[in-house]
Order: C-alpha cells, then structure tokens, then sequence
C-alpha cells in the first residue's frame, strides 16, 4: 500500500524511535484500510511485535461487525454474539476447567440470504475458548488468566471466529496477546497481554522491563539445539513454533486447526518444542488434511485404524487427501478405501513424499504438468527407497516446472 507523504510525516510525529516509526508503519500498511486509513484509529488498535504486525482482539471484532463489503455495498455480518458456558465444580468445589470459557456464534449476512432463497436452515458459526484450552496450550500459567480467565478466554474465541467465519474481513491476523504467547518470553509477554485487554500494567511487572530486556522464545529455543544438515531439514525450517506457523500459512493451511491438532500430539506446549518435536508431527499431523479431523482430539494411532476407533467418516478423510495431495489417480483408491487412505496417512511421515505430491498438485493445478507427469513422479516417491533421499527431491524439484 502506498503511504501518502502527509501521513508518513504524521507516523513520524507519533513515533519516539526509528523502531517505532518502521513497526507504525507496518502496522498501518497491514491494517489501515479497516480503519478507513485513518492513523491514530489504526494505531491505538495495533502492535507491531518483532516485526509482525497485530491486531487488537476487540476491534477486530467491531471490524467485522460493522464492515461493509465495497462490492455489495452490503454488511458482511448478519450477528456476532458472545455467549458464557455454565460453570460446573468438582466435588471439591473447584471449577472444572472445560466449563470455565465462552462461545462466540457469529452468521454471515450472504449465508443468511442464501438460506432464505433456497429455504435452507441458516448456518450458525461457533467457536468456543475455555481453561482447559488454555491449559493445553500452557498459557493458564500466566498470571492474566489467573486474574482474568473468562476475559481472556473471550478474546481468544473472538479472534479465532473472527479468522475462521470472516477471513475476507480480518485475513488471519492475530492479536496482540497470541503474538506475544507465541513469541516472547517473560515481562513483555506479560505487559502486552495487559495492555491488549486495556488493563493498567502492574508494577512489578513494569519494574521488570526496566530492568531486564525482552527475550525473544525463538532464542531461548534455539539455543538449546545445534542446527542441522540440509538433507536432514529439507524443504522447510520448522526449529520453533512461529516458523511452523509461516510455513503453514505459505500453504494457506487453516493455522487454527493445525495448532489444535498439534497440541493433541505434544505432551508440552508448543512455544516449548523444538526441531525435533516438530519433525516428527509437522508433515503427518499440521501439514496434511488429516489435521481437520484431528483438532478435537488425539487418534491411538494415526493411521486407519485409530480412525475406525474414533469413528471418522472415511471417506470423508479420503476426499480431504486426494484434494491436497492428489493422490486419487492410485490405484489403491479404487480398491478397499480404508487400505488407500492408510497409505496416504503412513506416506504423509515422509517429508519428502509429503512435499512432492503437494508441489505436484499445484503444479497440476496450474496446468503446468499433466496427469501422466503427476502420476509418473508420484510412482517414483512413493518407492520406499526414495521416499527417505533428499538428493532425489531436489533433483525432482530442479526437474519440475516452477510455480
């Protein structure tokens, strides 16, 4: 977006630093459009944190319940709600966390028209947030949710209902408190996750960014493992959580559910794992379709047979895998369904048969090869002796066309 020179010098004016004035900047080219490009109402809702740009929970919301698409000149939101889950005790008397948390319902006005035309029943949109999904993610640790549980709760499934219902209104920004959850350690984590709610920033903690710098998790993490060889990488860098993220979001994956899914397959929380926790779960649970069916809980196993345990609609699974894949043309599919998509699931570990067949997908897409070329080159990655050389998908990779 191009910037006029009155407003850079006005984002001058308001900025104590050439840091400050670049993360203004960048907060405003990201979001200033939501905000009719007006400078002080984009920047007192957004935070620009190590360079990533962040919008506040609160108006995001407000965003999309007033937002009015400049095509139909219509509002996008029919209905946004919130709505507080009933707390049940123990026999202790303690809450039970599954039932400490909110459910946000939102309908979209087009949907809504759409059902009214067709006599459809009208789509309402969920998403719920409570402290056992913070306790999952390790975020009940920190003390605004100790003091604040349903008010963080409440803005945790705002923006996720925000990102999942309109994503042609907010794209998939995040607030400033999930930046800070995901990227920083210590008191500026704390001190942003209170200013984003509009709560006065205790003492202690101010005390404490006075005297001590932020520290980035990303180093904290990186510090702890040694970096490792090419071929044993590959095609992405996921040594930390926030670049599982981007990788995710360079595939237009639903980030949302993959980290659901994730959390189900770590004993620990995810700003805690490193290289080696994420290679053994990125390709067959976030990357692959399978991370839809898998973001409401743990498999025994993941192949078809936790699937037939939990009761997942196969094929259902099968279509998910030949869409990002494009693995239907095998033969295998047209025999037992639950043996093809077992194949799938048990091909998905390998990062390298993994990354082939969606390149080859998009590739196909684009109608840049031909079924006959997909089909040739996913014969040859499937053989189990090169579906572990790395040597071999570079070399496919030089050989394919480019997107």
């Amino acid at each position: 977006m191009q910037i006029s020179q009155e407003k850079l010098n006005y984002i001058k004016q308001l900025s104590n630093s050439q840091q400050n004035y670049d993360d203004n900047i960048a907060c405003f080219q990201a979001f200033g459009h939501l905000f009719n490009f007006d400078v002080n109402s984009c920047l007192s809702q957004t935070y620009c944190m190590l360079g990533k740009p962040a919008l506040n929970a609160d108006a995001m919301g407000g965003i999309v319940r007033k937002w009015i698409d400049p095509k139909t000149k219509k509002r996008v939101c029919a209905m946004m709600k919130c709505e507080f889950i009933p707390t049940q005790y123990d026999s202790n008397n303690n809450p039970l966390p599954h039932t400490v948390g909110v459910v946000y319902k939102a309908i979209r006005l087009d949907e809504l028209q759409i059902s009214k035309d067709f006599g459809l029943e009208v789509p309402v949109h969920t998403w719920s947030y409570t402290m056992q999904d913070a306790h999952q993610r390790g975020a009940h640790k920190k003390r605004i949710w100790q003091q604040m549980p349903l008010v963080m709760c409440q803005k945790r499934a705002l923006t996720a209902l925000c990102r999942a219902v309109f994503p042609d209104v907010i794209g998939t920004a995040c607030s400033p408190d999930e930046l800070a959850e995901m990227m920083l350690d210590g008191p500026e984590a704390d001190a942003i996750m209170y200013a984003s709610t509009g709560e006065q920033i205790p003492y202690d903690i101010q005390n404490q960014l006075t005297e001590q710098p932020a520290k980035k998790k990303t180093e904290t993490l990186e510090n702890k493992w040694q970096p490792v060889a090419t071929q044993d990488i590959g095609a992405r860098n996921i040594n930390t959580i926030q670049n599982v993220i981007e990788a995710l979001k360079e595939e237009n994956i639903n980030v949302d559910d993959a980290v659901q899914a994730l959390e189900h397959y770590h004993d620990k929380p995810l700003n805690q794992c490193n290289f080696d926790d994420f290679k053994r779960t990125f390709y067959p649970v976030a990357f692959s379709p399978i991370r839809t069916f898998l973001k409401d809980g743990r498999l025994a196993s993941l192949n078809c047979e936790g699937l037939k345990k939990a009761n997942v609609d196969v094929n259902a699974v099968a279509i998910a895998l030949d869409a990002f894949y494009g693995t239907s043309f095998n033969q295998k599919r047209d025999g037992d369904l639950y043996n093809y998509v077992n194949w799938v699931l048990n091909s998905s570990h390998s990062p390298i048969w993994s990354e082939i067949h969606r390149h080859l997908q998009k590739l196909l897409a684009k109608d840049l090869i031909n079924e006959e070329t997909q089909s040739q080159y996913s014969r040859i990655i499937s053989d189990h002796k090169f579906m572990w050389n790395w040597k071999v998908y570079h070399q496919m990779i030089a050989e394919l066309p480019q997107l």
